[in-house]
């Protein structure tokens, strides 16, 4: 099993990134099921969040537990996609 750790600006860029993907969920889709489920696997998780540095910049991160080698991949590339500036996969 994979662990994620999406880094973000700062903590408001990362809460309106869980809320778009939250927002993606709320409308039914038909296709990509499997993508779906890892998206609501990430959004039923608590949202804890580290500071940390990155790049000698200051941010945060939040972390993903549970996913397999393809989760994950899908769960990189979503986070990625609403604005992570990056994702590590454990």
């Amino acid at each position: 099993m994979f662990a994620l750790k999406a880094l973000f600006d700062n903590d408001k860029t990362m809460h309106e990134a869980i809320a778009s993907i939250k927002n993606a969920l709320m409308v039914k889709h038909q296709d990509h099921p499997d993508y779906y489920a890892v998206l609501r696997k990430m959004t039923d998780q608590p949202l804890n969040t580290h500071p940390t540095v990155f790049a000698e910049k200051n941010v945060v991160y939040c972390e993903f537990y549970g996913f397999d080698e393809k989760e994950s991949a899908m769960a990189e590339a979503a986070l990625l996609d609403v604005g992570a500036i990056e994702v590590v996969v454990e």
